[in-house]
């Protein structure tokens, strides 16, 4: 009735067979995502329970309420309004990598000789005579040590290969009490750059940061291209390497290195290079971008603190 014939019937059972076949293979090569970091080949992240996926999972629903606070703050405090000119448009323009990019702010992936922004130059070159004065740097190893008695202290992050470990002193934006005082030089030296530091801002952190030789982290962003993140060598090893966007450092004594980590950004240890591994170990500190206002701060602090997340 239909007019069909055995060849047609052929053809349906041949496509029934390839159609779902291919439609698999496809969905397995997006949702396995592979790529070689050094002669390591890892997945984009495997960890199911990891943070930082979670908030770029709920990165629209999170779009749609920080709308709405910003709307309760302005009705709450309308004085704001005049500080919201790059604010305001990043809560309603999304973007493919689930970052929160304040209007017209565009940061480098590194900061380092040869950018042109001079107040980024500036607070390089504050960071690194703050940190990395004659003194400073066996005081800072003096508090790792310190540090790395309170073992229960200690978290392990969930990375496709080797070990990480952290030591928060400030875990979005909190400071953490129990830590602190075991690290008292670390905390001298913040307090001199304390209006710098994301105090009270879900994407704020100070931490002790230790790869393991055999490491990698894979590829991600940060959340945000309002923070710089400054990495401080306390012990830098052989082999381990990072890039931000296209260009490549690696950790060495007496040079600190500033990026802005909503480029994408990965780490990983060369296992061949040359001498014995040992861990890397660095302070983290997340700082306010320059250019960021007072009050923009203060409205930023508002829509993104810890119970907003």
């Amino acid at each position: 009735m239909w007019g069909f014939s055995y060849s047609d019937l052929s053809v349906c059972s041949t496509i029934s067979v390839i159609l779902p076949c291919m439609i698999l293979s496809v969905a397995f090569c997006w949702l396995v995502k592979t790529r070689r970091v050094g002669d390591v080949r890892i997945s984009s992240c495997p960890n199911p329970d990891c943070a930082r996926c979670k908030i770029m999972r709920e990165f629209e629903r999170t779009r749609c309420a920080m709308k709405t606070k910003l709307s309760d703050l302005l009705r709450d405090q309308p004085e704001m309004g005049s500080s919201l000119t790059r604010i305001q448009p990043m809560l309603h323009q999304s973007n493919n990598n689930n970052v929160w990019c304040l209007d017209g702010l565009n940061p480098p992936p590194w900061v380092c000789q040869g950018v042109k922004d001079p107040d980024l130059l500036e607070l390089h070159q504050k960071l690194s005579s703050l940190f990395l004065s004659s003194k400073f740097p066996k005081l800072l190893l003096l508090d790792y040590h310190q540090a790395e008695q309170n073992v229960d202290k200690w978290k392990v992050n969930n990375v496709p290969t080797g070990k990480w470990k952290v030591y928060h002193l400030m875990d979005q934006g909190v400071w953490q009490g129990d830590r602190t005082s075991c690290c008292p030089n670390i905390m001298q030296l913040l307090g001199k750059i304390a209006s710098q530091l994301m105090v009270n801002n879900v994407y704020g952190n100070i931490l002790l940061s230790v790869l393991e030789p055999g490491s990698s982290i894979e590829p991600h962003s940060g959340p945000c291209n309002y923070r710089l993140r400054c990495h401080i060598p306390i012990l830098p090893s052989t082999g381990f390497y990072i890039r931000v966007g296209t260009v490549v450092h690696s950790w060495e004594e007496g040079k600190l290195l500033l990026f802005s980590d909503h480029h994408e950004h990965e780490v990983w240890h060369n296992q061949h290079a040359g001498k014995e591994p040992t861990s890397r170990v660095v302070l983290i500190v997340d700082i306010w971008h320059p250019s960021i206002t007072s009050e923009e701060k203060l409205i930023l602090n508002q829509l993104f603190q810890v119970t907003a997340m």
